[in-house]
């Protein structure tokens, strides 16, 4: 019908967002350096931060991209040349840093993931 079924807050602009890979989750960053993952099945639950909580940065610039390379894995990219593999089924605060130098953004499709320089 096109109508809101519901806003996720955020303080400021949102620059990607991805469904995970069962569509019962999403995973948003942007400028505000946090990357938030929401529960569909309960839109008004209070989102899981990755790498921390409502008060840790994810990313110390922007985040540019983000993906689910799995069910139990998503991936961000920030401008700060970081790009952050969080490993669900571990914890929410367990990441693997790649430090790229460079600004990248992510594609996700068919169980890949590629990183690209913008």
């Amino acid at each position: 019908t096109g109508s809101i079924l519901h806003s996720f807050p955020h303080n400021h602009i949102v620059r990607s967002v991805a469904l995970s890979p069962s569509s019962d989750r999403i995973v948003t960053g942007g400028q505000e350096k946090k990357a938030r993952i929401f529960d569909l099945g309960k839109p008004d639950a209070a989102p899981d931060f990755l790498g921390g909580d409502a008060t840790t940065t994810c990313h110390e610039g922007t985040i540019r991209s983000v993906v689910w390379v799995s069910e139990s894995v998503t991936v961000t990219a920030g401008e700060d040349g970081f790009v952050k593999c969080v490993f669900f089924f571990v914890c929410l605060e367990r990441c693997v840093c790649i430090d790229l130098s460079i600004s990248a953004t992510l594609h996700a499709g068919g169980g890949t993931c590629a990183i690209a320089k913008p």
